[in-house]
């Protein structure tokens, strides 16, 4: 199955147990997203991307820069491993790693998670991949994928078990777009994928098809 096939089957399932005042806050929460214009920030193709270096899962530096001097880089901006539509699109891209890398690319997955949740998943699924924590988004905020949870949808994320200052140890309640960037060699983003419906995701075909054209 495709990955998008994978996001809708879980989509609707999930939707089928939900009652219909949760349905409609997670609905919300999309429409205002969509209304705020924030894909209007996101980097988009032909942008200069940002150097950053973040810890990964391991306590280890990752530096973009250093990357970019062995190949083109995928970036997966991801909201944390609380997120099903996350973990999906993980093990997707994890699938697709030996071609991601075959293409001469490195792949790496970021989110504002403490590290002590993001290493549970990791461990359980075999991922491959760095997994960057960036605290407080910094660097989600240089690729414009940053907004505030509203208040409704704070209230459904606790009642969920999700709490965002539990989950990422601060109190900003903010989140990335899941966000999905190709970076040539250059530093230059050759493609670039937000979208304010979180389950909605880029394909990882569609990142192959950049990579071969690089």
């Amino acid at each position: 199955m495709s990955l998008e096939d994978l996001l809708s089957e879980y989509k609707r399932g999930s939707r089928q147990g939900l009652a219909e005042e949760k349905r409609r806050v997670l609905e919300e929460h999309v429409r205002q997203l969509q209304l705020s214009g924030i894909a209007s920030t996101v980097l988009k193709v032909g942008s200069k991307a940002p150097n950053f270096a973040l810890l990964d899962h391991r306590g280890d530096e990752w530096e973009l820069a250093a990357a970019l001097a062995c190949g083109p880089v995928v970036l997966k901006f991801y909201r944390g491993t609380w997120c099903p539509y996350c973990n999906i699109e993980l093990r997707a891209y994890q699938l697709k790693l030996t071609e991601i890398r075959q293409r001469g690319a490195a792949f790496v997955a970021i989110s504002p998670e403490k590290p002590d949740f993001s290493q549970a998943f990791i461990a359980k699924e075999q991922i491959e991949f760095p997994v960057l924590t960036d605290s407080m988004n910094v660097v989600a905020q240089q690729f414009g994928l940053v907004f505030v949870v509203d208040e409704a949808l704070q209230q459904l994320m606790r009642e969920f078990g999700n709490s965002l200052p539990e989950k990422n140890g601060d109190f900003s309640w903010t989140l990335p777009l899941p966000g999905t960037f190709v970076i040539s060699s250059g530093g230059r983003i050759e493609y670039s994928f937000a979208e304010p419906d979180f389950t909605i995701r880029a394909d990882p075909g569609e990142v192959l098809a950049v990579l071969d054209n690089l």
